[in-house]
Protein backbone atom coordinates (compact mmCIF):
# COMPACT_ATOMS: atom_id res chain seq x y z
CA UNK A 1 0.00 0.00 0.00
CA UNK A 2 2.79 2.42 0.87
CA UNK A 3 4.43 1.60 -2.44
CA UNK A 4 1.32 2.61 -4.31
CA UNK A 5 1.07 5.88 -2.39
CA UNK A 6 4.73 6.63 -3.16
CA UNK A 7 4.17 6.04 -6.85
CA UNK A 8 1.14 8.34 -6.87
CA UNK A 9 3.12 11.05 -5.06
CA UNK A 10 5.90 10.88 -7.63
CA UNK A 11 3.40 11.14 -10.47
CA UNK A 12 1.79 14.19 -8.88
CA UNK A 13 5.16 15.87 -8.52
CA UNK A 14 5.93 15.13 -12.14
CA UNK A 15 2.57 16.56 -13.17
CA UNK A 16 3.25 19.78 -11.32
CA UNK A 17 6.66 20.00 -12.88
CA UNK A 18 5.06 19.72 -16.34
CA UNK A 19 2.79 22.69 -15.56
CA UNK A 20 5.79 24.90 -14.83
CA UNK A 21 5.76 24.58 -11.04
CA UNK A 22 6.54 22.33 -8.19
CA UNK A 23 6.14 21.84 -4.48
CA UNK A 24 8.63 23.43 -2.11
CA UNK A 25 8.10 22.86 1.56
CA UNK A 26 4.42 22.12 0.90
CA UNK A 27 3.94 25.33 -1.25
CA UNK A 28 3.40 25.41 -4.97
CA UNK A 29 6.18 27.19 -6.88
CA UNK A 30 5.66 28.28 -10.54
CA UNK A 31 8.55 28.81 -12.90
CA UNK A 32 8.47 31.52 -15.56
CA UNK A 33 6.70 32.10 -17.80
CA UNK A 34 4.10 30.61 -15.42
CA UNK A 35 2.50 32.43 -12.51
CA UNK A 36 0.76 31.18 -9.44
CA UNK A 37 -2.96 31.66 -9.29
CA UNK A 38 -4.47 30.06 -6.21
CA UNK A 39 -2.93 26.64 -6.01
CA UNK A 40 -2.30 26.33 -9.74
CA UNK A 41 0.26 27.60 -12.22
CA UNK A 42 -0.93 29.26 -15.43
CA UNK A 43 0.90 30.54 -18.49
CA UNK A 44 1.71 34.27 -18.60
CA UNK A 45 3.90 34.76 -21.66
CA UNK A 46 3.45 38.53 -21.87
CA UNK A 47 4.42 38.90 -18.18
CA UNK A 48 1.44 41.08 -17.21
CA UNK A 49 0.47 38.96 -14.14
CA UNK A 50 -2.71 37.78 -15.90
CA UNK A 51 -3.18 34.28 -17.12
CA UNK A 52 -3.13 34.27 -20.84
CA UNK A 53 -6.23 32.14 -20.94
CA UNK A 54 -8.14 34.74 -18.93
CA UNK A 55 -7.18 37.64 -21.11
CA UNK A 56 -9.68 39.00 -23.61
CA UNK A 57 -7.85 40.07 -26.66
CA UNK A 58 -8.98 43.33 -28.13
CA UNK A 59 -9.47 42.98 -31.77
CA UNK A 60 -8.62 46.09 -33.61
CA UNK A 61 -10.44 46.43 -36.83
CA UNK A 62 -8.04 46.41 -39.68
CA UNK A 63 -8.10 49.36 -42.02
CA UNK A 64 -9.78 48.15 -45.07
CA UNK A 65 -8.80 49.94 -48.22
CA UNK A 66 -11.83 51.12 -50.15
CA UNK A 67 -12.33 49.14 -53.26
CA UNK A 68 -10.59 50.64 -56.18
CA UNK A 69 -13.01 52.34 -58.50
CA UNK A 70 -12.70 51.32 -62.01
CA UNK A 71 -11.71 54.27 -64.12
CA UNK A 72 -13.73 54.32 -67.24
CA UNK A 73 -12.22 56.41 -69.95
CA UNK A 74 -14.86 58.52 -71.61
CA UNK A 75 -14.63 58.48 -75.30
CA UNK A 76 -14.86 62.01 -76.60
CA UNK A 77 -16.51 62.17 -79.92
CA UNK A 78 -15.80 65.32 -81.82
CA UNK A 79 -18.62 66.43 -84.00
CA UNK A 80 -17.49 67.84 -87.25
CA UNK A 81 -19.87 70.54 -88.31
CA UNK A 82 -19.62 71.53 -91.88
CA UNK A 83 -19.94 75.30 -92.20
CA UNK A 84 -22.23 76.38 -94.91
CA UNK A 85 -20.55 78.94 -97.08
CA UNK A 86 -22.96 81.75 -97.75
CA UNK A 87 -22.17 84.42 -100.27
CA UNK A 88 -21.86 87.72 -98.49
CA UNK A 89 -24.70 90.08 -99.24
CA UNK A 90 -24.58 93.87 -98.92
CA UNK A 91 -25.10 94.59 -95.25
CA UNK A 92 -24.61 97.32 -92.68
CA UNK A 93 -21.61 96.97 -90.38
CA UNK A 94 -21.51 99.95 -88.04
CA UNK A 95 -22.52 102.27 -90.86
CA UNK A 96 -20.44 100.46 -93.48
CA UNK A 97 -21.90 98.74 -96.53
CA UNK A 98 -20.26 96.34 -99.00
CA UNK A 99 -21.84 97.02 -102.38
CA UNK A 100 -21.49 95.97 -106.01
CA UNK A 101 -22.91 97.29 -109.24
CA UNK A 102 -26.65 96.71 -109.28
CA UNK A 103 -27.07 96.52 -105.49
CA UNK A 104 -29.74 98.44 -103.62
CA UNK A 105 -29.27 99.37 -99.95
CA UNK A 106 -31.31 101.34 -97.45
CA UNK A 107 -30.09 103.84 -94.89
CA UNK A 108 -32.77 104.86 -92.39
CA UNK A 109 -35.51 104.52 -94.97
CA UNK A 110 -33.61 106.16 -97.84
CA UNK A 111 -33.13 104.00 -100.92
CA UNK A 112 -29.68 103.99 -102.53
CA UNK A 113 -29.14 102.18 -105.85
CA UNK A 114 -25.61 101.46 -107.07
CA UNK A 115 -25.63 102.00 -110.84
CA UNK A 116 -21.93 101.65 -111.55
CA UNK A 117 -18.46 101.51 -109.99
CA UNK A 118 -15.53 102.70 -112.09
CA UNK A 119 -12.83 105.30 -112.58
CA UNK A 120 -12.63 108.76 -114.04
CA UNK A 121 -8.96 108.99 -115.04
CA UNK A 122 -7.40 107.77 -111.77
CA UNK A 123 -10.26 108.77 -109.45
CA UNK A 124 -12.71 106.18 -108.15
CA UNK A 125 -16.31 107.06 -108.99
CA UNK A 126 -19.46 105.42 -107.62
CA UNK A 127 -22.56 106.29 -109.61
CA UNK A 128 -25.67 105.95 -107.49
CA UNK A 129 -29.26 107.02 -107.35
CA UNK A 130 -30.59 108.37 -104.04
CA UNK A 131 -34.34 108.75 -103.79
CA UNK A 132 -34.47 109.11 -107.56
CA UNK A 133 -31.63 111.66 -107.79
CA UNK A 134 -28.40 110.77 -109.62
CA UNK A 135 -25.30 111.30 -107.47
CA UNK A 136 -21.62 110.64 -108.21
CA UNK A 137 -19.33 109.89 -105.27
CA UNK A 138 -15.69 110.63 -106.08
CA UNK A 139 -12.47 109.39 -104.41
CA UNK A 140 -11.96 108.63 -100.71
CA UNK A 141 -10.63 111.89 -99.30
CA UNK A 142 -13.75 113.03 -97.46
CA UNK A 143 -17.49 112.30 -97.29
CA UNK A 144 -19.94 113.56 -99.86
CA UNK A 145 -22.91 115.32 -98.29
CA UNK A 146 -26.29 114.76 -99.88
CA UNK A 147 -29.87 113.98 -98.80
CA UNK A 148 -29.00 114.48 -95.14
CA UNK A 149 -26.17 111.93 -95.30
CA UNK A 150 -22.39 111.80 -95.34
CA UNK A 151 -21.33 109.14 -97.85
CA UNK A 152 -17.70 108.12 -98.23
CA UNK A 153 -15.90 105.39 -100.17
CA UNK A 154 -13.48 103.56 -97.88
CA UNK A 155 -12.09 100.67 -99.89
CA UNK A 156 -12.36 99.42 -103.45
CA UNK A 157 -11.72 95.75 -104.19
CA UNK A 158 -11.18 95.56 -107.92
CA UNK A 159 -11.10 91.76 -108.20
CA UNK A 160 -14.49 91.46 -106.52
CA UNK A 161 -15.83 94.59 -108.17
CA UNK A 162 -17.09 95.89 -104.85
CA UNK A 163 -16.60 98.95 -102.70
CA UNK A 164 -17.13 99.69 -99.01
CA UNK A 165 -19.32 102.72 -98.36
CA UNK A 166 -19.52 104.49 -95.03
CA UNK A 167 -22.81 106.29 -94.46
CA UNK A 168 -23.72 108.58 -91.56
CA UNK A 169 -26.46 111.08 -90.85
CA UNK A 170 -25.65 114.72 -91.47
CA UNK A 171 -27.25 117.59 -89.57
CA UNK A 172 -26.43 121.28 -89.27
CA UNK A 173 -26.34 123.03 -85.91
CA UNK A 174 -27.62 126.51 -85.03
CA UNK A 175 -26.28 129.28 -87.30
CA UNK A 176 -24.51 126.70 -89.49
CA UNK A 177 -24.66 126.73 -93.29
CA UNK A 178 -23.51 124.20 -95.85
CA UNK A 179 -21.62 125.90 -98.68
CA UNK A 180 -20.42 124.53 -101.98
CA UNK A 181 -18.85 126.37 -104.92
CA UNK A 182 -22.31 127.32 -106.20
CA UNK A 183 -23.67 128.69 -102.93
CA UNK A 184 -24.37 132.42 -102.63
CA UNK A 185 -25.76 133.92 -99.45
CA UNK A 186 -26.69 137.41 -98.25
CA UNK A 187 -26.63 138.18 -94.54
CA UNK A 188 -27.07 141.68 -93.09
CA UNK A 189 -26.36 143.24 -96.50
CA UNK A 190 -23.14 141.28 -97.01
CA UNK A 191 -22.99 138.93 -100.01
CA UNK A 192 -21.00 135.71 -99.50
CA UNK A 193 -19.90 133.29 -102.22
CA UNK A 194 -17.67 130.26 -101.73
CA UNK A 195 -15.04 130.23 -104.47
CA UNK A 196 -13.09 127.08 -103.60
CA UNK A 197 -11.88 124.72 -100.90
CA UNK A 198 -8.19 123.85 -101.06
CA UNK A 199 -6.61 120.55 -100.11
CA UNK A 200 -5.80 121.56 -96.53
CA UNK A 201 -9.45 122.45 -95.94
CA UNK A 202 -9.14 126.22 -96.10
CA UNK A 203 -12.11 127.99 -97.73
CA UNK A 204 -11.85 130.90 -100.16
CA UNK A 205 -14.70 133.41 -100.04
CA UNK A 206 -15.69 136.34 -102.19
CA UNK A 207 -17.18 138.90 -99.79
CA UNK A 208 -19.11 141.87 -101.18
CA UNK A 209 -19.99 144.48 -98.57
CA UNK A 210 -21.52 146.84 -101.10
CA UNK A 211 -18.62 149.22 -100.85
CA UNK A 212 -15.83 146.73 -101.52
CA UNK A 213 -15.19 143.20 -102.66
CA UNK A 214 -12.80 141.07 -100.65
CA UNK A 215 -11.29 137.65 -101.27
CA UNK A 216 -10.62 135.95 -97.97
CA UNK A 217 -9.06 132.59 -97.02
CA UNK A 218 -10.32 131.03 -93.78
CA UNK A 219 -8.51 127.97 -92.43
CA UNK A 220 -10.34 125.11 -90.70
CA UNK A 221 -11.21 126.16 -87.16
CA UNK A 222 -10.43 129.84 -87.87
CA UNK A 223 -12.83 132.82 -87.91
CA UNK A 224 -13.08 136.05 -89.92
CA UNK A 225 -14.77 139.23 -88.66
CA UNK A 226 -16.27 141.89 -90.93
CA UNK A 227 -18.97 144.54 -90.41
CA UNK A 228 -20.51 142.78 -87.43
CA UNK A 229 -20.28 139.33 -89.02
CA UNK A 230 -18.31 136.39 -87.70
CA UNK A 231 -17.54 133.62 -90.20
CA UNK A 232 -16.04 130.37 -88.86
CA UNK A 233 -14.83 127.46 -91.00
CA UNK A 234 -16.06 124.51 -88.90
CA UNK A 235 -15.38 121.65 -91.28
CA UNK A 236 -14.40 121.22 -94.92
CA UNK A 237 -15.02 118.38 -97.34
CA UNK A 238 -12.35 118.40 -100.03
CA UNK A 239 -12.85 116.31 -103.15
CA UNK A 240 -11.11 115.58 -106.42
CA UNK A 241 -13.84 117.39 -108.30
CA UNK A 242 -14.31 121.08 -107.48
CA UNK A 243 -18.09 121.00 -107.79
CA UNK A 244 -18.32 118.41 -105.03
CA UNK A 245 -16.32 120.37 -102.45
CA UNK A 246 -18.30 121.61 -99.48
CA UNK A 247 -17.78 123.33 -96.14
CA UNK A 248 -19.75 123.95 -92.97
CA UNK A 249 -19.60 127.66 -92.15
CA UNK A 250 -20.97 129.12 -88.92
CA UNK A 251 -22.16 132.71 -89.34
CA UNK A 252 -23.05 134.93 -86.40
CA UNK A 253 -24.36 138.45 -87.08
Amino acid sequence: MRKIISILLVLAILALSGCGGGMTGGAVVCNQPYILVGQDCCLDENDNSICDKDEIEKITAEEVEPPKQEVVEEQIVEEVVEEEIVEEEPEERLGEYIVKKGDTIYFEGREIKINNIGFFQTVLVVDMEIEGTAVEIYDTKSPYITHGMEIQTLLYEQLKGQVILKIENFELGPNEYLFDTRTKLEISGVHLALVDIVDDGAVIFDINTGSEILKKNIDVGESFYLDGLELTNLKSFTRGVKIGRKAIIKIIS
